[in-house]
């Protein structure tokens, strides 16, 4: 096989961040939180977010899946982060919703409200948390998502700890075809948007086996 997992460095940012953009491009959500379809002010705060994280947090581990058969920034087709937290996962602050481009209602209400489900119900655990997961569209079934998560799962076993994501609709089978189990899941009505579906956040769980624990 062509692909391979790779630590990321911080020169991996921006092609990261453009993956986490296509990655969305078609979701109905972000035409909500977006409707001048200009992101470039979130893609900013994005990459300032992630080049802190490199920088002062000590308990997040990056990944990439690079393709052994391209060349340059387009080699990486995948990438993820997550935080071990033997200690307790920490409170998450709030975050920056006056952007340029997007709308600060459907923000407060989704990313507002994805941030308060994993201060209620994760933070304080101890616990692996996966905070983001993209593979870039024209790579998607190529197994390098579940090639992360195997990665991601070796990570709980070695520690000895549960693993926690939220998950949305497009990556939720991923996670169950490996064990992970709805922990809580979320509605949320979006219809004074204009979208006839509710936007769902399902809090996932993975624990070892007990068999498999050396």
């Amino acid at each position: 096989m062509s692909l391979s997992i790779v630590p990321m460095t911080k020169s991996d940012i921006p092609r990261c961040i453009e993956i986490e953009n296509l990655a969305y491009a078609d979701n109905p959500l972000n035409r909500v939180l977006f409707p001048s379809s200009d992101s470039a002010g979130f893609r900013s705060i994005r990459e300032n977010e992630m080049e802190k994280a490199f920088d002062e947090e000590s308990i997040s581990q990056f990944f990439k899946v690079v393709d052994s058969e391209l060349s340059g920034d387009d080699a990486t087709i995948a990438w993820a982060k997550w935080q071990i937290c033997p200690e307790g996962f920490p409170e998450r602050p709030p975050r920056q919703m006056d952007v340029p481009g997007m709308d600060i209602d459907v923000a407060k209400l989704i990313l507002g409200g994805q941030d308060s489900l994993i201060n209620r119900v994760i933070t304080g655990k101890p616990c692996i948390y996966l905070s983001n997961l993209q593979t870039e569209p024209k790579h998607q079934r190529r197994g390098a998502a579940a090639m992360l998560v195997r990665l991601l799962l070796e990570a709980g076993k070695d520690a000895d700890l549960p693993v926690f994501l939220v998950s949305s609709r497009a990556g939720y089978i991923v996670y169950q075809k490996n064990g992970f189990v709805d922990f809580e899941v979320v509605e949320t009505d979006l219809r004074r948007f204009g979208q006839t579906e509710p936007h769902v956040m399902t809090v996932m769980r993975w624990e070892a086996p007990v068999d498999s624990l050396g």
